[in-house]
């Protein structure tokens, strides 16, 4: 074992340190701690390393409410403070723009609860995996999803035909679907052969947007609501190329502003959405 002061926190939720010179990253610790770590996996140019006690605690760390937390692989900064989350996130994607010499203007943060706000999750045979790792965690409940899917992953731990698929669920109160869930199985099927039952449409911003469950769309349905007008105001012109556009969602909101509307996705599920979406506005 090696005693180490922590320090930056960076993207995946790890902290560096360094041991005689070589960086290691170092999972649930807070910059600035003085922990006992052990190292468990070696690289040629870092190791990872197993956050075995802590020392000096930092002023920012809690107690997380989740009994299945540095168990499960789904969070990585439960351990810190919900204001010194945001404060540490804001540093991470300062900094990337500040390795490749990108000057920014002051990042402004938009949010809203740290709970119950993630509409999407995959379940893997009824649980979600260990962090770095193919074991299964049963779950029943979490913290940070919304009550529809909580409500939805309660059920599917007492349907054995459920418990043996890959599930995709999203679940949320502003879904226009009659149960506010939508889940589906993603296989080898034709990508662009969608039930009905996977389909799910969502109002945004007063304007219906549908989707497939079993491909990408947005998690956090409140946060993106903030987002769009913020993104799409004083937005206008001859030309806008919308790259990873998915099913639409911003050309929605934008076509109308432009001449000629490009969108750019390679999954053509997504596409097939794009184009329901955007019937009769202009756009490629």
């Amino acid at each position: 074992m090696q005693s180490v002061v922590i320090g930056e926190l960076v993207a995946g939720g790890f902290c560096l340190a360094k041991v005689f010179g070589k960086t290691v990253f170092v999972p649930y610790a807070i910059p600035g701690e003085v922990a006992e770590i052990e190292i468990v996996e070696q690289k040629s140019s870092y190791d990872f390393a197993h956050l075995v006690s802590i020392k000096e605690c930092s002023p920012f760390r809690v107690e997380s409410i989740c009994p299945l937390y540095e168990i499960c692989g789904a969070c990585n900064m439960m351990h810190i403070e919900d204001e010194a989350q945001v404060q540490f996130r804001k540093k991470i994607l300062e900094d990337c723009f500040k390795k490749n010499k990108i000057e920014i203007p002051e990042i402004k943060v938009i949010r809203d609860s740290s709970l119950g706000y993630r509409s999407r999750v995959q379940l893997f045979h009824g649980g979600f995996l260990e962090r770095k790792s193919n074991k299964l965690v049963r779950i029943t409940n979490c913290p940070i999803v919304t009550s529809e899917v909580n409500n939805f992953l309660e059920s599917v731990s007492k349907n054995h035909s459920l418990l043996k698929e890959k599930l995709y669920i999203f679940g949320n109160k502003r879904l226009q679907n009659k149960d506010k869930v939508v889940y589906g199985i993603k296989s080898n099927k034709n990508e662009q052969n969608i039930l009905e039952s996977e389909v799910a449409s969502i109002n945004l911003c007063g304007k219906t947007i549908s989707f497939s469950v079993t491909s990408f769309f947005q998690s956090n349905i409140e946060v993106l609501e903030k987002s769009i007008p913020i993104i799409c105001k004083n937005l206008s012109g001859k030309n806008l190329l919308d790259m990873y556009a998915g099913s639409g969602m911003f050309s929605i909101f934008l076509c109308d502003k432009f001449e000629n509307c490009v969108l750019v996705e390679q999954s053509s599920a997504s596409l097939i959405f794009a184009e329901k979406n955007l019937v009769g506005k202009k756009h490629k």
